[in-house]
């Protein structure tokens, strides 16, 4: 079965949603109030190096003002425009179950990503890659081994993660009024668990030598490109040249 294209790596932040969680440090993935969800989009193509991915698109939905609703709105219908090839780091046991529940809450239909093309193409099954490749589940070999965290992937594979802000402190930026710092960090999440995906797919055959180096280029020829407007990839891209030393 081939891959589904192209490919779009996405994360989202939330805080409890304070009209129903518990008191619980970490709710139910229904209780959670979705308030960034960044991806990035990358097209296969083929060269004379073999086939490569080209990043064309990094981005965080709506904007600081925008509502849940219209979070998930956007979202929902990118996937449905793009019908791509989903990449996550446990997207299926978190990001994919909480915008599924909150799209329930708003009465946001999304038809043909529930559906699929069918029996066994659809986003729904665990064990194949090709149409949801949860990079978590997959790297432990859907639970056969302990999973690790992005941030020990990254540490292993000289790519910098959780610059400045973690996940455990969404809740008090947000509180804070520092909304577009979580954005930002969302973004540079995208970016951590595209390139755990890129070395996946090198050890998968996905990918030749070259066409990792390739794809590689030309990441870092976006970020170069997107840095004077937008720093926080401009310190990823800095980080990154750091941590390979």
């Amino acid at each position: 079965m081939a891959a589904r294209e192209p490919i779009v790596v996405f994360d989202i932040e939330t805080i409890p949603d304070g009209d129903h969680h518990t008191t619980d440090d970490m709710p139910k993935v229904l209780f959670h109030r979705v308030v960034a969800i960044s991806y990035l989009r990358a097209n296969a193509a083929e060269g004379s190096d073999g086939r490569y991915f080209a990043v064309d698109l990094l981005r965080t939905g709506g904007d600081v003002n925008s509502t849940e609703k219209e979070l998930l709105t956007g979202f929902w219908q990118f996937v449905e425009k793009a019908k791509p090839r989903l990449v996550t780091f446990n997207g299926r046991g978190f990001d994919l179950p909480v915008v599924k529940y909150r799209a329930l809450k708003y009465g946001i239909a999304a038809p043909w990503f529930a559906q699929g093309d069918g029996k066994w193409d659809n986003y729904s099954g665990r064990y194949s890659v090709d149409w949801h490749c949860d990079l978590m589940d997959a790297l432990a070999d859907f639970g056969a081994s302990k999973a690790c965290k992005l941030s020990e992937i990254c540490d292993l594979f000289g790519v910098p993660s959780k610059l400045g802000i973690d996940g455990s402190q969404v809740k008090s930026y947000v509180e804070a009024g520092r909304l577009a710092e979580v954005r930002n960090y969302c973004e540079t999440d995208v970016l951590a668990t595209y390139l755990v995906f890129l070395r996946f797919a090198l050890f998968r055959g996905e990918l030749t030598v070259a066409g990792f180096q390739a794809s590689i280029a030309i990441l870092k020829a976006y970020l170069t490109a997107e840095r004077a407007g937008r720093s926080h990839l401009g310190q990823f891209s800095d980080a990154w040249v750091a941590a390979a030393g």
